[in-house]
C-alpha cells in the first residue's frame, strides 16, 4: 500500500499552486493514498492480449466526404437577395473597429 504523507500533499499543493486548508491535509493524504492502490492494482492486470482504444465504446466518421462544388456563381441570384452589396460580394457591417 502506497502512504501519502502530510508533508508529501503539502509539497504536491505547493507544486501546483493550490491552497488545501490545513484540516483537510490528513483526508486529502489518505484519498490520494487510496488512488495509488488502485493504481497498483490495475498495474497487475495481464493486458498484453487487450488493444489499445481510446473511447469505451466504438465510434465511426458519419459525415461524408468533403468535395469541391460550384454552388453559386459568383455575383449570380444568390447576391439578388443580399441586403447590401459591394461589386460581386455581399457587404456587411463592419464588426471590429
Amino acid at each position: 500500500m502506497a502512504e501519502i504523507t502530510e508533508d508529501e500533499v503539502r509539497n504536491v499543493a505547493g507544486l501546483a499552486n493550490i491552497k488545501i486548508p490545513e484540516n483537510e491535509i490528513k483526508e486529502m493524504a489518505k484519498t490520494l493514498s487510496n488512488v495509488l492502490d488502485h493504481i497498483a492494482q490495475l498495474q497487475k492486470l495481464d493486458t498484453r492480449n487487450v488493444m489499445p482504444t481510446s473511447h469505451a465504446i466504438e465510434s465511426k466518421n458519419v459525415f461524408r466526404e468533403d468535395e469541391v462544388k460550384a454552388i453559386f456563381e459568383k455575383g449570380g441570384k444568390l447576391l439578388d437577395n443580399a441586403p447590401a452589396r459591394d461589386q460581386n460580394y455581399f457587404s456587411v457591417p463592419r464588426v471590429i473597429e
